[in-house]
């Protein structure tokens, strides 16, 4: 019978995927240029994100990056602005 790895270790396992989204910018594919991220047209994004699923990617946490962030981009203050996109990036 195959042992099936600790909750412990997968939750280790997502945090490491999701920095590495992260750090190379494909957590903030759709984000305007100035706010970091790249700019893409709504249908690549989206393609792209069928191509994670495609994949089996155990994806990541959508609601910092799709919900507080394209918030913050409207109604942040400055200060605002660079505690916490950054942290987006990193943690989601």
């Amino acid at each position: 019978m195959t042992q099936l790895p600790s909750a412990k270790t997968v939750g280790k396992s997502l945090k490491i995927w999701r920095m590495n989204l992260g750090k190379k910018g494909w957590l903030s594919l759709f984000w305007p240029k100035e706010y970091g991220g790249e700019s893409w047209p709504l249908v690549d994004y989206l393609i792209f994100l069928e191509e994670l699923a495609r994949r089996g990617s155990p994806g990541y946490n959508a609601i910092g990056v799709k919900m507080l962030a394209p918030t913050l981009f409207k109604y942040r203050t400055e200060e605002q602005k660079e505690r916490h996109f950054k942290l987006l990036l990193l943690t989601c």
